[in-house]
């Protein structure tokens, strides 16, 4: 049975503290509330062989368990909590099946919400965020299956509630969900909407969404299913940009030429500005797109794989200028197969890859500004998985965290994080693992 795990790690990467807790069944915690006083409330689940329920921690500054709380009475309705936003005097509690509860810093309920759409009926959240204006915005799909967003204020009245079909989707049978938000500058949010269809199984469809809080509704909408790029696109960032704009990066999968890693640049009104696929023209191949990060001078540089005859699958930047012109592309890697995850910009303008090889231990590369290879470095670290960010950090190293495997027999996952100098070289690195 999984347990809780809060942890608080310093800045030279040390443990300051943790704290389990666990009882005969599954608990999961799925989100954490840092408070200004240095504690943390931890939401998440239980669930035995014969029901589930809601859960709340509260964690003092030094992770000293001060209550916990169980809310509702048990059962396996669709609530798991899927997120908590911290307000005056406590916090707000959101679950899936659309149950909103104000909890004080005691964990005693003070008010509760049952968000339904216009219809009465109950809704599915994906997702809950303070927005620029102080307000708390919401958003999944309504039971008829459309994207809503909702907007409440910190004691839960509910300031708007849209869901939205035609015009601004056609009218395709199949569902809608706001499956994620990006901030945008003066209060705007982009969205990112999934179309599924029943029995459609090779992945859901995109639409692309600008809310605007002075209408109180969507500026535009972009719908790839009918803008030229038809097919699975699983989408890989939503980057704000300086411009006010922002930046869609991902892979497109198509019949005639496999998968290709794409962009798509807009302006803060949404007009397109710039499309474009990098592969192979005409030829049935492999490249996808799984990180971009913005440059100095307004271009972008995406990471993908390429799988190419003789070499397997590579690390593969393309880097563009303000437009979305190739200023230039490589694939990078050693001999075997490597796969990347991550990006950042390092401290002199170059750029910072993080993956793994075909024995699925770490492997990280500097690439230069001008596109050279500075470095290549592999660790005697096992990946769990492909998860793990990599950041720059301002003296030119890097700093990672990333799931490993355990070195002895156990087979435990351990969190790990790793600190390196601008050369590549570990400086030090701190696993976390914790058995109760």
């Amino acid at each position: 049975d999984r347990d809780w795990l809060v942890l608080k790690i310093g800045d030279d990467g040390q443990e300051i503290w943790h704290a389990t807790f666990g009882e005969d069944k599954d608990d999961v915690c799925t989100g954490i509330v840092p408070l200004a006083n240095g504690s943390v409330i931890g939401v998440g689940h239980f669930t035995t062989s014969l029901y589930q329920d809601i859960m709340a921690m509260y964690f003092d500054a030094t992770g000293n368990v001060v209550w916990g709380k169980q809310y509702d009475a048990p059962s396996f309705n669709l609530n798991n909590p899927i997120g908590a936003i911290a307000v005056d005097n406590g916090f707000i509690l959101a679950q899936e099946d659309g149950v909103l509860r104000g909890i004080d810093l005691l964990g005693t309920p003070q008010w509760q919400n049952n968000l339904l759409d216009p219809a009465g009926s109950t809704v599915r959240l994906d997702r809950i965020k303070r927005v620029p204006d102080g307000t708390i915005m919401l958003c999944g799909e309504t039971f008829s299956g459309t994207p809503f967003y909702a907007r409440i204020d910190e004691d839960g009245t509910l300031l708007d509630f849209r869901s939205f079909w035609a015009p601004f989707f056609p009218p395709f049978p199949g569902s809608y969900r706001a499956a994620d938000i990006a901030p945008l500058p003066a209060g705007r949010l982009a969205l990112v909407l999934r179309r599924s269809y029943p029995g459609f199984e090779t992945g859901d469809e995109l639409v692309l969404a600008v809310y605007n809080p002075a209408i109180f509704g969507f500026t535009w909408t972009a719908d790839y299913a009918t803008a030229g790029l038809a097919g699975l696109l699983p989408v890989r960032s939503l980057l704000p940009m300086p411009d006010g704009g922002f930046l869609l990066a991902g892979s497109i999968a198509t019949p005639a030429e496999g998968v290709e890693a794409f962009y798509q640049r807009y302006t803060p009104d949404g007009m397109l500005v710039s499309s474009e696929k990098y592969g192979v023209a005409g030829v049935w191949d492999v490249e996808n797109g799984y990180a971009v990060v913005p440059t100095a001078d307004n271009g972008f540089v995406v990471l993908g794989s390429k799988i190419t005859a003789g070499n397997g699958t590579d690390f593969w930047l393309v880097r563009t200028d303000a437009n979305g012109t190739v200023q230039w592309d490589g694939l990078y890697g050693l001999p075997g197969d490597e796969w990347p995850v991550d990006l950042d910009i390092a401290a002199d303008g170059g750029f910072l890859a993080a993956g793994t090889d075909a024995l699925q231990r770490l492997r990280v590369m500097k690439i230069a500004a001008s596109g050279q290879t500075q470095w290549i470095r592999t660790y005697d670290l096992e990946l769990a998985d492909r998860h793990m960010t990599v950041h720059g950090l301002p003296d030119g190293g890097s700093a990672l965290a990333f799931t490993r495997v355990s070195d002895d027999a156990s087979g435990f996952t351990q969190g790990f994080l790793l600190r390196l100098d601008s050369d590549g070289d570990s400086l030090w690195g701190r696993s976390y693992q914790f058995t109760t």
